[in-house]
């Protein structure tokens, strides 16, 4: 049927990145809050889904996401409370970067996780992944993805929405865990995965559902991710 259970990557592949760092206003510039934003494309077999991040505003986080395949597409904007520790840490390391590249400037920085030397700087590397974890990225990737699938189960396109389901699992992929967690959507995976090899769709669509179901649970729980009024 060419769904992607097979070809999907454990997690979520960015082609292009994008962090514009610049001291905000007068009152960010004495506290040496630094505003970012971040642009990314990451591809699942015939799948693509961008995702923008802007931190503009120090206490909340925007998040993009729009998810394209085969002519359909599914958009949705998200405003998340920035929780203090991953806030901190991202800070700490635009802080760092910002200032390897010789201090606050007029214009944006950008961070590259394409090819050439960029590719394998750490701080780069982690001025990405700290902006990612602060603002729920991959947790919003997977929530888009929940509810692009909902929409196709919903007109009967049980292939596609298996498609988006499993997207949404390997976008989302073990952040969710947490020391202690009795976790049994692994189980129901492999289950989910052989009953679509058998060809036994509707049976693969329900196991899969209920691992996205389950793991976006566990995140919350673990995360917290909270809506900004």
């Amino acid at each position: 049927m060419g769904l992607l259970h097979a070809s999907f990557p454990s997690s979520i592949v960015l082609l292009t990145a994008m962090v514009c760092c610049s001291v905000g206003s007068s009152a960010a510039s004495k506290s040496g809050w630094i505003a970012s934003h971040l642009q990314s494309r990451a591809t699942y077999g015939a799948a693509l889904v961008h995702s923008s991040v802007t931190w503009s505003v120090a206490d909340q986080l925007k998040v993009q996401v729009q998810i394209e395949k085969g002519g359909q597409q599914q958009a949705a904007d998200y405003l998340w409370k920035v929780a203090k520790e991953p806030a901190d840490a991202a800070q700490a390391t635009l802080a760092q970067l910002v200032a390897k590249r010789g201090g606050p400037q007029q214009g944006p920085v950008q961070l590259s996780t394409g090819t050439g030397e960029k590719e394998s700087d750490p701080l780069e590397l982690s001025a990405r992944d700290a902006l990612s974890n602060a603002s729920h990225l991959h947790y919003t990737q997977a929530l888009t993805a929940q509810k692009w699938a909902q929409a196709l189960a919903a007109k009967g396109q049980v292939n596609e929405s298996i498609e988006a389901t499993l997207l949404g699992i390997h976008a989302l992929g073990d952040r969710y865990q947490s020391p202690g967690l009795d976790d049994d959507t692994e189980m129901n995976l492999i289950a989910g995965n052989a009953a679509l090899q058998h060809g036994r769709q509707k049976e693969a669509q329900g196991l899969l559902e209920g691992v996205l179901r389950g793991r976006l649970e566990a995140y919350q729980k673990l995360r917290s991710p909270t809506p900004a009024q």
